[in-house]
């Protein structure tokens, strides 16, 4: 009989551990699980886009002379070539509470949308992938107590 007293104490002690240790891991989790989840937004928007089509569906004649200028003073010559900066571009950045996912190359909101609007540049549509379709794919793979802990990101519009 003492025998299965100490053996329930001992127990006691073991499971009082293990909740203490459990106290701590869980915020550890979610941030694993938000680490993964912005490692493979990088990893799936830093695909390269498919290549323009012709004719181009320019925004606006300010845009087509922009445009044809900058790369006239970037290369010297027509048609563009691709220096695959804003692949490249794709950062992962960890935090406190997990990690974020940018890109902070000049203009690659006209590229791939923001996590807020799809919105694409008209010559871009169909060719670059939509961040906000990708952040909610990604999103939708996780498990659904982790989905309702992230903060909350408004629909995208547009």
């Amino acid at each position: 009989m003492p025998d299965a007293l100490l053996q329930v104490k001992n127990n006691v002690k073991l499971v009082r551990r293990n909740m203490e240790n459990l106290r701590t891991a869980v915020p550890k989790i979610g941030k694993f699980w938000a680490e993964e989840a912005a490692a493979d937004i990088a990893h799936r928007m830093s695909k390269p886009g498919r290549k323009v089509t012709y004719p181009v569906n320019w925004d606006s004649l300010k845009q087509k002379i922009r445009v044809i200028i900058l790369i006239m003073k970037k290369q010297g010559f027509l048609p563009y070539v691709r220096t695959h900066s804003h692949e490249r571009g794709w950062k992962v950045e960890k935090n406190a509470r997990g990690a974020k996912t940018y890109n902070n190359v000049r203009g690659s909101k006209w590229l791939y949308g923001t996590i807020r609007s799809r919105r694409q540049s008209n010559i871009h549509i169909g060719n670059w992938l939509i961040l906000r379709d990708v952040y909610d794919a990604v999103i939708n793979t996780l498990p659904k107590k982790v989905r309702e802990s992230l903060r909350k990101v408004p629909k995208a519009h547009g």
